[in-house]
């Protein structure tokens, strides 16, 4: 009766070893998967900075910010990218999903200037500090950093 005691406690303690060793395999391997935010209109709220076009950081001295509203679904942008000065422009936006349930954003200037030239699918990552913007039909990518507020020009 006493081995039969033992062998039990031994195969109950190897279960347990064997259930916490799997337990913790699962958990490495879902630390391991980075988790984007949700992209909302709530969680793009705010100032944006363009760090990069295209896997290339910003030539010097060239800024383009951009402060979305989620409210109102309307932006603000300050950028030199077409000028020496750096120039406002204004208009609304809106979040949809696609096909395939990629997050997109689409816009419009205000003034008849018409709509932004692409549509871009958004990302955000697990902080939710930097987003992603890459372009439907075309190559292109953005992204922007989170930042407190644009810079007086």
């Amino acid at each position: 009766m006493k081995l039969l005691r033992e062998i039990f406690s031994l195969a109950i303690m190897a279960s347990a070893l064997l259930i916490s060793s799997c337990d913790n395999a699962d958990n490495e391997s879902n630390a391991t998967k980075v988790q984007n935010k949700a992209v909302t209109y709530y969680t793009i709220d705010g100032v944006w900075c363009l760090e990069e076009w295209n896997d290339a950081p910003l030539a010097e001295g060239t800024l383009l910010y951009i402060d979305l509203d989620r409210k109102d679904h309307r932006f603000e942008m300050w950028d030199n990218l077409n000028s020496m000065y750096p120039t406002m422009c204004s208009g609304g936006f809106m979040l949809s999903k696609d096909d395939m349930q990629r997050d997109i954003i689409s816009g419009w200037y205000d003034y008849s200037v018409g709509d932004w030239g692409d549509d871009y699918i958004v990302e955000l990552n697990a902080e939710g500090d930097r987003m992603i913007w890459s372009a439907v039909s075309s190559d292109e990518k953005m992204s922007f950093v989170e930042v407190d507020t644009f810079p007086k020009f």
